[in-house]
Order: C-alpha cells, then structure tokens, then sequence
C-alpha cells in the first residue's frame, strides 16, 4: 500500500501485514494455501472463518460503514439458525467478495526461509520480530494514513499498531531478528524461486 509522506510530495510503502505459516511443530501447511486462504478465489467467494486476516478486514468494513452482521466472525462454522436465510448468506457472501478486492489489490512480499515447522523456525522468528518492529510497541514506526481501513478495527491492536495483526504487536522487539532475516532475504535472492510452496 502507498502511503502520502508528511509532506505530501512523494508516496512511501507500508507494510500493513506480516504473517508465516507452520510455525506450530509438525504443521503441513504450506505458504501457497495460507495465501489462497487470505486472498480467496478469483470469483471473489471466501471465508473468513479460514483466515484471521479476511475476519479482520471484513470487521474494518462493517465498522466503516456502521453495518453489523449477526453471522460475521461467529465460530468456526456458523450456527445454521444464523446462516440459513437467503438473506444472511447474501450478506456475508458480499462483504467476503470486497475482502477479496481489498486483499487482492495488496502487494505480497515473501521470503524464502525453507526450515522444519515449529515455534522456534526462523520464519517464526522473523515473524514476530518484525511485528514488533513495525509496531513499536504500538507507535508505529510509519503511522497509518488518516484513510487506512484498519482505523475502523474493532480491535485496538490493529487501530495502534497499523498492522492487520494482533500477536506480537505489544512486545518488543529483539533486533536479533534482522540477522535472519538478512540471511533468508540473500537466500531468496540467489535461489530466486518462481513462487510461494
């Protein structure tokens, strides 16, 4: 995402988001899913009850436009009794098309750092200490725009650290971290793979 500078004349980027996958040991998820789970399908269809960060935009919606949605973020699978009108279904169906259009538009940066899953990874390692970098124990390092959709969070994690993230965000951070991310960014840059696995 762009941002304006304090002075208008020029647009710098911001991370809005960092994220991993498998960090939990012996986990098989692998980055490709985890990012088709955040983005969706091309039509547009996808839940939120599959990823944290489509549940965290789609709440920034409704609270832009003042809107509750009974059915929205409720369990891992929605009670029958709350989804079983056509116009609930219609409803959610729409705010997950337009988390779809918001994700979809954000460029991805990505890493390669091909070790066993597990707390300890250094994906995990590089995860957390680059929330708590960019979070500053929550005075952002690069503050939010005035129009960043995560401004309407219900969460007061993402409203002060201008990150679509909750972990890691009030800790601060160990700048040890910057050795392995220096490390895996040289390894992504010499083996240069085509995509996320």
């Amino acid at each position: 995402m762009l941002l304006p500078s304090a002075t208008g004349a020029a647009a710098l980027p911001r991370i809005t988001r960092v994220g991993t996958h498998a960090v939990s040991a012996g986990s098989k998820s692998t980055l490709r899913a985890r990012l088709r789970a955040h983005l969706g399908a091309k039509s547009g269809r996808g839940s939120h009850r599959s990823s944290i960060f489509r549940l965290h935009v789609g709440n920034a919606l409704l609270g832009m436009e003042a809107q509750t949605l009974a059915t929205w973020g409720v369990g891992s699978i929605a009670p029958k009794a709350l989804t079983n009108s056509d116009d609930a279904k219609a409803a959610e169906a729409a705010i997950e098309r337009r988390v779809s259009m918001l994700i979809g538009a954000m460029p991805v940066l990505w890493i390669n750092v091909p070790d066993d899953a597990g707390p300890a990874s250094e994906r995990a390692v590089i995860e957390r200490g680059a929330i708590a970098l960019l979070s500053n124990s929550l005075a952002p390092l690069v503050a939010p725009s005035i129009g960043w959709l995560g401004r309407h969070s219900i969460r007061e994690e993402i409203r002060a650290s201008g990150l679509w993230n909750l972990r890691h965000v009030e800790e601060h951070s160990d700048l040890a971290f910057l050795d392995v991310l220096e490390r895996a960014v040289e390894r992504t840059l010499i083996n240069r793979p085509n995509e996320p696995r």
